[in-house]
Order: C-alpha cells, then structure tokens, then sequence
C-alpha cells in the first residue's frame, strides 16, 4: 500500500467494472492469513483530486524518541546511509508522535524495517487490514490500485503472491536475462507516492525474494541532474523512472534525453556502494520513502518456483 499520495490516476474504464476472476490458489497448502486472498482489483478508480500533502516528519521530534529513548529498541544501519532495522519496537502499538518520528527517520535514512528478534515478535501482520489502513493513513492519502491483485473489499493494498500454482509472475519475468526491473511505484500521477509499506506475511523459502533499495540522494550528490526538492531534509534526490513511465527529458532533443535517461538509469542501478538489501524473514515490515529510495520488483534470487 502507498500512503501520502492521491487514488491512482488509471482507472479501468467504467464499462469494464465486470468482475474478473480470481487468480489460482494452491488449495493444498492454506494460507496462513486468508484475509489476504487475492481477489482481481474491479473497482472504478476515477481521475484524482488535487490536495494539500503535509508530511508527518515535518512535526516529529527530531531526537526521535519513540526510538531511541526506548529501553528495548534496537536500531541497526543497514549500511552507513541507507536503511535501517528496528526490532524491540512493535510498529503496530506507535502513537501518533510515534509515527511522526517514523517518517522523519524514514527521511533520514531512505526506508525502516521491523523485524523480530528471540523472545520479540512484531505484531503488524496479525493487527488485522483496518488497523494497518489506519496507521497508513496517518501518512496521507491512500492510493487505491486500479488493476492487479487485492484483499477483498480493501483496494488500497496490492497482493504480491506466488506459488507452484499461480504463475503470473513467473510468466513475467520470462525470456529475460536478469529479474530485476528498477521502478518507482506510480511516478506518473500527479502526486506520486511519498510512501510503502510492505509486509512479508508468510514465505516458504529460508531464502530468495530480496528487495533492493538505490539511495537517489547519494546518486544525486555525484551527478548534477534533474532534480526535485526534498522537503523534510532539504535535500535533493536524483528523480528518474523507467522508459515506460519517464517518456522525454525536456530541454534536449530525443536522442539526448534518450542517452541521459539510460546513463543515469545505468548509474543510480549499478551505484551498489550506495544501494542496501532486506532479506526477508515472515512478519517484517518495510517501510520506505518513494522519493529517496529507488526499488526493483522482487523476485527469488534462485528463480521463480514455488
């Protein structure tokens, strides 16, 4: 889900509003949170309405209590400047102040992961879909998906699955050389995402399926490219997207703004001395700020099985 943005700008057209039906299960192995079965998004999403974003980190304190004032947290750099995991907190319990704080960090450090230690398990996966809208809500306007996969009822959440049944995404990624496709979710609306949340609810692998994250700040500080203003920090982030979305560059011709496009798609992908990884175990949750933190989709590093 994508909190701190406007309902998505696509739309199925309102003579397609016929239901579709649902992608295939393994019915032999049951979910272990059926709340979660993914039904095919058929709502219309009509065009979305221009609003005032007030970004929570703004109004945070800025020592960040919540925190680092917490006699349980424990606060690990994923690496010097990008990313961070928090165990010890339970992301579910924070208070508004809480949560403010949480996205000044997520500004400061690009995303946050709540993990679980011995003797502490985090909570978010089993507080139910009303109570994770609601702390999603709390950092803007959810983004309804207009296509794809979705809890019934809840289309402000998007379903990644997979199993040895449904191959949707195997089908996807087929007749390629590499899995990872960098993007940012929903750059063409006219007020893309500020933020995700992701949560691993289950998994029946011990490893695979990594996320990645560039850190578009520090991409940006080593070139002098377009750019946009990052309001929490007042930093500047290197602003790009892929050729599906991101068509023309302006102020060049075609054929500048198509090798500008590639050298900095090439730059901010392959930059791994300032890109992080999560490696995901069943109840994190990742949290990261669409603008500082660039991402591929997920895909098991060993392949596209069960």
């Amino acid at each position: 889900m994508s909190p701190g943005v406007v309902v998505e700008q696509d739309g199925l057209a309102p003579e397609s509003k016929e239901r579709y039906p649902p992608p295939p299960i393994d019915e032999e192995r049951p979910l272990k949170y059926p709340a979660y079965r993914p039904v095919v998004a058929h709502e219309f999403v009509p065009p979305p309405l221009r609003f005032e974003h007030h970004d929570p980190g703004l109004r945070a304190d800025p020592a960040l209590p919540a925190f680092y004032a917490s006699p349980d947290a424990i606060l690990t750099d994923i690496t010097p400047k990008l990313g961070t995991k928090i165990t010890g907190v339970q992301l579910a319990e924070l208070d508004a102040a809480g949560l403010d704080e949480l996205a000044l960090l997520i500004a400061r450090r690009g995303f946050v992961v709540f993990g679980s230690r011995p003797g502490f398990a985090q909570t978010y996966r089993d507080v139910g879909i009303p109570k994770q809208l609601e702390i999603a809500r709390h950092f803007g306007v959810l983004l309804k998906q207009a296509g794809g996969l979705i809890p019934e009822g809840a289309p402000e959440i998007s379903v990644v699955y997979q199993d040895k049944v449904n191959k949707t995404r195997a089908a996807y990624w087929a007749n390629r050389n590499s899995m990872i496709h960098w993007h940012r979710d929903q750059s063409q609306e006219p007020q893309p995402p500020g933020y995700t949340f992701f949560t691993c609810l289950e998994s029946t692998g011990t490893t695979g399926g990594d996320t990645l994250f560039s850190n578009c700040v520090e991409a940006y500080e080593r070139l002098s490219p377009p750019v946009q203003d990052f309001l929490v920090t007042g930093k500047r982030v290197l602003n790009i997207d892929t050729p599906e979305v991101l068509t023309h560059i302006e102020g060049v011709t075609r054929e500048e703004s198509k090798w500008i496009h590639e050298f900095l798609l090439h730059h901010i992908s392959f930059g791994q001395d300032f890109q992080a990884r999560v490696s995901w175990e069943e109840g994190d949750v990742a949290i990261w700020d669409q603008v500082r933190a660039f991402s591929p989709a997920d895909v098991p590093i060993g392949g596209l099985g069960s």
